[in-house]
């Protein structure tokens, strides 16, 4: 189940699970089953998705990606990846992202087009 929180606890989760160097560009966030955390951006024409989950949950991280699509419905969505992790890569990919170029090596965008 998806709840709203407020920016300073979004951006503290983001952090405690996983994004270390997490800067809040602004987002409003979303909290899935106490143990995932999004970090959703309007872009206008699309929508920049973030997501930290609690590493001993991280095998609920489908089920989490799948509410949160349904609640976006159908909107393009870009999703920047750190490269170097090839499971996050992998569901991005098993939830219809598509790779893009990324002007930095160390992160790849992944594109879910509208109509996903």
């Amino acid at each position: 189940m998806l709840t709203n929180i407020d920016a300073l606890t979004g951006q503290a989760l983001m952090r405690l699970w996983g994004v270390e160097s997490w800067a809040d560009p602004g987002a409003e966030y979303a909290l899935w089953n106490g143990c995932c955390v999004f970090a959703v951006v309007e872009q206008g024409g699309f929508i920049d998705l973030h997501m930290a989950m609690k590493r001993t949950e991280r095998t609920r991280c489908r089920d989490a990606v799948r509410e949160l699509l349904e609640v976006i419905g159908d909107r393009e969505i870009r999703a920047p990846i750190i490269s170097s992790n090839k499971s996050v890569c992998n569901l991005a990919r098993n939830m219809g992202f598509h790779y893009e170029f990324s002007p930095d090596i160390s992160s790849i965008f992944m594109r879910r087009p509208a109509n996903g």
